[in-house]
């Protein structure tokens, strides 16, 4: 029963928005159509200079008078007709589309308004969702490229707080990035249950996730270079044996490799930290910051070391 209700509710508004849009392209049909010279030709030959000699004393009040009130009532039908415009669109696994703004995740469910309507959908129903960043995220990451650190976790947790769950590439970054600053003020608790949502909302099924990355991470921070090594190399094997990776997968391996290379440093193996660092930017460069950070380490290696790769 609730079910049947909410598909006539979706159809009911979606065939609303669509009379909308259908009414503003016959309007505009209407306009350069010879109906629409038809419907004004009194106001034209009243106010012509020719037709103005045969008309008598008062005639041009009475003729423009309903010509006038057509012309007023056009007006303000193509001032009321909203733009048939949408930034976001969502795609539902019943194949229904919308355009319109996703607002929030909220219970594992996106509340998504369209037109003057709206609706809250599970995460598990969105097939693809299409928002592109907003502000706050290029703000955040310009702050973190610059490594004012504590502006940008702020803004980050914003994002993470209001948007997370959403199927789109800047909210999984937002989200990662979040548990990276954590992992700087040696808040290793609250970076391990970002990356435990994150894992359930994004990695389900794949080879390496986040929990696994984390622990890595986490323990690289705690200088136990041997404990991160021994979570990442079976995960990179099997990266190396992939000939394609999902977007989401990318962006863990290019971190993963990051920090192999970091740890073959500390073990004085520069040839392979090398080897590590042109991974992330030949095979993994999803992620700016990761990708910009391998280049970093991989040009000074070269310097300090005048190495190549093996």
């Amino acid at each position: 029963m609730f079910q049947c209700c909410f598909d006539f509710n979706l159809t009911f508004r979606q065939r609303s928005e669509d009379m909308t849009v259908s009414f503003s392209n016959l309007l505009s049909q209407l306009i350069f159509s010879g109906s629409f010279k038809k419907l004004f030709s009194p106001i034209t030959s009243a106010l012509s200079p020719s037709s103005a000699r045969i008309h008598t004393p008062g005639t041009h009040g009475r003729a423009l008078l309903p010509c006038v009130s057509k012309l007023l009532l056009c007006s303000c039908l193509l001032i009321s007709v909203p733009a048939a415009r949408a930034e976001d669109w969502l795609t539902l696994d019943n194949n229904r589309k919308f355009g319109g703004e996703a607002l929030e995740v909220v219970d594992s469910k996106v509340r998504f308004l369209f037109g003057k309507g709206e609706i809250s959908v599970p995460l598990q129903q969105i097939v693809s969702l299409k928002k592109p960043a907003p502000e706050q995220f290029e703000e955040a990451e310009k702050l973190f490229r610059e490594e004012k650190y504590n502006l940008a976790l702020t803004k980050y947790q914003t994002l993470v707080d209001q948007f997370f769950g959403l199927p789109v590439e800047w909210v999984q970054i937002a989200a990662n990035r979040l548990g990276e600053l954590y992992i700087k003020q040696e808040k290793y608790s609250e970076a391990e249950a970002i990356y435990k949502r994150y894992d359930k909302l994004y990695t389900a099924n794949q080879d390496l996730s986040q929990s696994q990355l984390i622990r890595a991470q986490i323990a690289l921070a705690q200088n136990h270079a041997d404990t991160a090594k021994n979570i990442l190399e079976p995960l990179l094997e099997i990266a190396s044996s992939k000939e394609y990776v999902t977007d989401q997968e990318a962006l863990l391996y290019g971190k993963a490799f990051l920090m192999h290379g970091q740890i073959k440093e500390i073990e004085n193996e520069y040839p392979e930290a090398l080897e590590n660092y042109l991974k992330v930017v030949t095979l993994y460069p999803y992620d700016q910051a990761t990708r910009s950070e391998a280049q970093e380490k991989a040009r000074k290696l070269r310097e300090q070391h005048r190495i190549t790769v093996p």
